[in-house]
């Protein structure tokens, strides 16, 4: 079936923005779930329904009612509220439901093995997939959102004091896309059924952190102070911090499993750019407006 309703639960946070610009560029009509507590603004052409920050079945199955698709990008510390969704999702009889999966492959095992942001992931997949019949469902992997990386120095390169810090040399390259490539992934997702009940995966750049650092040195001209590190100690210790309950430290595990390198996406069956018709984005562009916004 055509899909033209969409809500969109967290439209005011990282990836929300780009999902809403991407779904009226595409002429869906959307719609934004927003928590009572939340700040965030919308544009004035999205309708705005507001919900108790418990997010109560009732409500979100009248929020649900109407929409042909519900999109969650819910930040990683409420993942396993994306079960309430799903249920409410199940009784308003949504056709399609896309779960906040984007980043990490977490049908890789490796990845999801002490990462609980992958696991609560994966155990959302695995709740949403025993109901496909009656809901479909899209999930779209991207790597890390490579725009955003930059700016908050996920990636621990400090654009602004010209310093790096790698690990195992910098050389294993990692599939990465930036946040406005996901929206517009989300988006023409929904506009194919022959999407419905599968795992995507797309990416805009296939890198290595020393070439993102290349790209800084020859765009500014000026050489960074790199740290080099070992992969194996710094996820020990990662790891370890989890354990005591340092939930800070989860940026750090998945920045090492990042960096570790992943198989090139393009060889995976459920590689999506062709598919999709995404477009390209420009590596060199996205550098130098990173090195524009730590002015």
């Amino acid at each position: 079936m055509s899909i033209h309703n969409v809500l969109v639960i967290g439209g005011g946070g990282n990836l929300g923005p780009s999902v809403l610009r991407a779904l009226e560029s595409h002429s869906f009509t959307a719609t934004v779930l927003s928590r009572s507590s939340s700040k965030s603004t919308f544009p004035p052409s999205v309708r705005v329904v507001r919900i108790d920050d418990a997010y109560p079945h009732a409500a979100l199955v009248s929020a649900f009612r109407g929409q042909d698709a519900v999109i969650s990008t819910i930040s990683g510390h409420s993942l396993s509220t994306q079960t309430k969704f799903i249920d409410a999702a199940l009784e308003a009889g949504v056709p399609r439901f896309v779960p906040a999966e984007f980043g990490g492959d977490t049908l890789d095992d490796a990845l999801v093995e002490g990462n609980p942001l992958f696991q609560g992931k994966r155990d959302v997949l695995d709740y949403l997939t025993k109901s496909e019949a009656k809901l479909g469902w899209t999930a779209i992997a991207s790597g890390p959102f490579f725009d955003w990386c930059l700016a908050v120095g996920f990636f621990k390169i400090d654009v602004k004091g010209r310093k790096a810090m790698v690990l195992d040399g910098g050389e294993a390259t990692f599939p990465t896309t930036n946040l406005d490539t996901v929206g517009v992934a989300v988006a023409r997702a929904l506009k194919r059924e022959d999407t419905r009940n599968k795992y995507l995966y797309v990416r805009d750049f296939m890198v290595s952190p020393n070439q993102i650092i290349a790209e800084f040195e020859r765009q500014t001209g000026e050489k960074f102070e790199v740290e080099r590190m070992e992969s194996k100690p710094y996820t020990e210790e990662a790891q370890a911090e989890l354990k005591k309950g340092n939930m800070g430290a989860l940026y750090n595990l998945i920045f090492a499993q990042s960096m570790a390198g992943s198989p090139n996406w393009k060889d995976k069956k459920g590689f999506a750019n062709d598919l999709l018709e995404l477009p390209k984005a420009d590596f060199e562009a996205t550098i130098k407006n990173a090195i524009e916004a730590s002015k």
